[in-house]
This record gives structure tokens, C-alpha cells and sequence, in this order.
């Protein structure tokens, strides 16, 4: 039971870490100003922070 709860922060640090480099990529583009790569890196950093939100929610 405490190994599960481990390996569920362990992926719930993973995942704020994916989180936070996503919102890195997305300043990054916003700085060069491109405009595609914004509108991904946008979707990308939704999809991870929905990940989280799941992770987060579920008790392991």
C-alpha cells in the first residue's frame, strides 16, 4: 500500500516536472513570436496539466 502511494507522487512529480517544461517550450515560442508553435506548445501544456489534474484526483 505505501509502495503504491510512492510510485503515484513519484508520477505526480513527473508529471508537474513535464508540466513545467511545457510551460518553458510555450514562453520560449511566445518570445520568438511564432505562431504555430505557440498554438502547439499551448495544446501541449493543456494536455499535461489535464494529466496532472487526473493524477492528482485519483488517491494511487
Amino acid at each position: 500500500d505505501s509502495q503504491l502511494r510512492a510510485d503515484h507522487q513519484k508520477k505526480i512529480a513527473k508529471q508537474k516536472d513535464e508540466v513545467a517544461e511545457r510551460q518553458q517550450d510555450l514562453a520560449e515560442a511566445k518570445q520568438k513570436g511564432d505562431a504555430d508553435k505557440i498554438a502547439k506548445r499551448e495544446r501541449k501544456l493543456a494536455e499535461a496539466q489535464e494529466e496532472l489534474k487526473k493524477l492528482e484526483a485519483r488517491d494511487y
